[in-house]
């Protein structure tokens, strides 16, 4: 994930330009749901690819044990 510092300036970024007109906020509303969207679907494949190698590597030792 993005430092979260960085992660908020970007946030804050996108609020930022918003008008205070309804269709601008859901534009920002929107723009902010995108990127956090993305943030999370980043650490969800990282945390998935940690978690496949870890069982991979168990398995590896349990392979080793048996022979």
């Amino acid at each position: 994930m993005e430092k979260p510092a960085q992660l908020t300036d970007e946030i804050f970024a996108i609020i930022g330009t918003a008008s205070g007109k309804v269709s601008d906020s859901i534009r920002v509303f929107q723009e902010v749901e995108s990127l956090l969207k993305k943030e999370l679907s980043r650490e969800y494949i990282r945390g998935y690819h940690a978690a496949s190698q870890e069982l991979e590597e168990k398995n590896k030792l349990k392979q080793q044990r048996e022979n």
